[in-house]
């Protein structure tokens, strides 16, 4: 009986030698052995096949649009915009800078000038190598938000760093930040081997590293909470973690991450977190198993870090998507939205008030377009304010023109009789640079019938409105419900 150890090559674009260990021995046997060596290359070469293929497998990216400049450079995190750049085949082939922070130019060793408007390939080392650009393409085809934890990355000066890469489409472009997490990770790797050696690493981060056992009581803390949260260690030793999260949001995740962890999973959430001072602060959390030296899973290591600064950007483009910049009042898209699903889920007794402003366009033609943007912010906070409750809701559907929706109403009278005490607080005079300004408004109101669409509430209420104009404006008037009609 002998053996022998052979090799086969890879298929073009693959990368690697499969070695292979084979036993020989004589008559059927080695008959036997010969058969399966020879299903086993074929085997290995059709995986590395696959392999190859799939690593040539093209990606199609989405189209680019605009950004916020002043955000991108408040971020401490490198962040660029990107635009996918396509092939003949309309296969993504690399993505073009279209803007970047200073943290991202201090990370890549790059001017903003060299990298606006250029390839990011020519910037970013590595960038088709490690499949970043393969995951990036998916990002832009899909949609789905890119969140890669520990990605393996080879920095320019050729030394592998660790990556934490977080990545959304926009309308034609994608976002792309990354934090640089080698040293975190090494830390990680190290706290099955040395208990001390976690502690001398997690005491250095600016991150809040901490231990928690199975019944949730924190064991250590790193010293970072005392700056980041202003309790010290020893407040936090001892103590029951869940009594920091501050919403019950935030404490239903932490069931559900804290059953991963326990089954030998990670884990990463939001968390909306107590400081000390009494003021609440996101946090992104990282959640990893602590195991024991025998491997068995007995606690959790989290690793928290503030974004607040993050979550209000993100709060702000939600804000901007929903509300008019110049009223407070929301847009048209999210009125229309909100009042059709009132609509369609058969909500009772809405009344509708549509709102024009009597004589704007002689305000703006008289006293200039700033007057008149000075009159829509009063009007916006004047209706704002007289809303009964948060059922309540207004919106601006174009320029002069403004909506009301009362929630719960019992009849076409408490709509009018909400509709003039909206009309008498319009007219109050608008203060504007030292003079006053007198806007008044013409309001219709309806009521919202059974089995009626938003078209057709709107219409009525818009034809209340110009009978209210042809009467001589700065008036109330009201159109029932066509089904409230007796005939």
């Amino acid at each position: 009986m002998a053996w022998a150890r052979v090799f086969i090559g890879p298929p073009r674009d693959a990368a690697e030698w499969l070695w292979l260990a084979a036993t020989v021995v004589p008559d059927v046997v080695l008959l036997a052995c010969v058969l399966w060596l020879v299903r086993a290359l074929h085997d290995a070469r059709k995986r590395l096949a696959d392999v190859a293929r799939q690593h040539a497998a093209p990606l199609q990216p989405d189209r680019a649009a605009v950004h916020l400049r002043q955000t991108l450079e408040g971020m401490l995190d490198p962040y660029v915009i990107l635009q996918p750049v396509r092939d003949a085949g309309r296969h993504v082939v690399d993505f073009t800078c279209l803007d970047v922070n200073r943290a991202a130019c201090a990370w890549l060793r790059v001017d903003r000038d060299r990298l606006m408007g250029s390839p990011f390939s020519a910037s970013f080392p590595a960038f088709d190598s490690s499949g970043l650009l393969q995951a990036l393409a998916a990002l832009a085809d899909t949609g789905r938000p890119l969140v890669l934890d520990d990605f393996p990355f080879m920095s320019r000066g050729g030394g592998l760093r660790r990556l934490d890469l977080r990545g959304m489409r926009g309308a034609g472009w994608i976002s792309l930040l990354w934090r640089d997490v080698t040293i975190r990770h090494e830390a990680i790797e190290k706290l099955s081997a040395s208990e001390e050696q976690f502690r001398l690493l997690a005491e250095n981060s600016t991150d809040v590293i901490l231990r928690l056992d199975p019944g949730d009581q924190i064991l250590w803390i790193s010293p970072s909470v005392a700056s980041v949260l202003g309790w010290t260690p020893a407040e936090a030793i001892g103590r029951d973690g869940r009594e920091f999260l501050a919403s019950v949001e935030t404490r239903e995740q932490y069931v559900r991450d804290k059953a991963r962890v326990m089954a030998g999973q990670g884990a990463v959430s939001r968390a909306l977190v107590r400081a000390a001072s009494g003021d609440l602060h996101w946090m992104e959390v990282h959640s990893f198993p602590y195991r024991t030296a025998e491997g068995v899973v007995s606690g959790m290591v989290a690793s928290m870090h503030l974004i607040d600064a993050q979550v209000r950007m993100e709060q702000d483009l939600e804000y901007r998507a929903r509300v008019d910049s110049q009223t407070g009042l929301l847009n048209r898209g999210e009125l229309l939205e909100r009042l059709g699903f009132l609509v369609d889920s058969h909500e009772p007794n809405l009344g509708v008030l549509w709102c024009d402003i009597d004589g704007f366009k002689g305000i703006n033609d008289a006293h200039g377009h700033a007057t008149g943007d000075v009159v829509l912010e009063a009007l916006g906070t004047r209706i704002r304010g007289s809303l009964r409750s948060a059922a309540d809701m207004a919106g601006r559907m174009s320029g002069d023109e403004l909506i009301v929706v009362l929630h719960g109403v019992s009849g076409l009278d408490e709509a009018v009789a909400f509709a003039e005490t909206l009309r008498h607080r319009a007219a109050e005079p608008v203060s504007v640079g030292g003079s006053f300004i007198r806007a008044t408004i013409s309001v219709g109101v309806t009521l919202a019938g059974t089995g009626e669409g938003v078209d057709a509430i709107l219409a009525r209420a818009d034809d209340a409105m110009y009978e209210a104009k042809r009467h001589g404006k700065n008036r109330v008037v009201a159109i029932p419900t066509p089904h409230l009609v007796r005939t």
